[in-house]
């Protein structure tokens, strides 16, 4: 899949060329005409045997370079709730999940309010053609460098559901996002969170603490853990 850049005035499209792919009617339909809350809107073209599909990402940023530097709890919590909501809302529009490109090269952040849009490729994807959402986001955990001036609990609550067993529920991770999200208090602690159930203890702690945690288990996932000592 090859991707390109293209200015027309004022605005700025992300453009992919579909040509030789085979095309999911239904998929290219229901995102170019309609307005699917989190999706980049995309218009399809057509000139003799070329097909393009043009996304407007104008005055959005990469996700990759929004978080570029370091990270708060407020970028990083609004970002992932924004991608969760997507992939529950694809289910609704029946929307194949494989479609969704999960690449941080291709989610873009509007910097105004932190709120994320993916683009949809509406092709048929032969085996798969996405990285595991649970996976995403635990890659973006482990390379993310966050605000230690600030609590940091959030970090290690988002990786004990990271960290859970069994298989991963993008419902139960946006309603924890939800809730981190409206949380008031960003640059203050926390109240304590409930922890889920299934998870695996994680010590509250700052990022570095955190992160070392999201290592072990990236190497080693299925091995049971010690629990912290006290």
């Amino acid at each position: 899949m090859q991707f390109t850049y293209e200015n027309q005035g004022t605005n700025t499209y992300l453009c992919c060329d579909l040509t030789d792919m085979e095309i999911d009617s239904m998929g290219l339909g229901m995102i170019t005409n309609n307005r699917i809350p989190g999706f980049v809107h995309s218009i399809f073209t057509q000139i003799d045997d070329r097909k393009l599909i043009k996304y407007n990402v104008s005055s959005r940023v990469s996700m990759k370079q929004f978080f570029s530097g370091l990270v708060n709890r407020k970028r990083l919590v609004n970002v992932f709730a924004g991608i969760a909501e997507v992939l529950t809302v694809s289910e609704e529009y029946m929307l194949d999940m494989n479609s969704v490109l999960l690449d941080t090269d291709y989610i873009f952040i509007d910097v105004s309010n932190y709120s994320a849009e993916v683009i949809y490729v509406p092709v048929v994807m032969e085996n798969g053609g996405n990285m595991e959402a649970a996976l995403f986001f635990k890659n973006i955990m482990f390379t993310t460098q966050f605000d230690s001036s600030e609590n940091c609990d959030y970090v290690a609550e988002i990786i004990n559901f990271l960290n859970q067993r069994g298989a991963f529920s993008v419902w139960q991770f946006r309603q924890m996002l939800d809730r981190l999200k409206w949380q008031p208090g960003c640059e203050e602690k926390a109240p304590a969170a409930e922890k889920p159930a299934a998870a695996e203890p994680v010590k509250p702690g700052r990022a570095a603490a955190a992160k070392e945690k999201l290592a072990a288990f990236v190497q080693e996932e299925h091995r049971e853990k010690p629990k912290p000592e006290q």
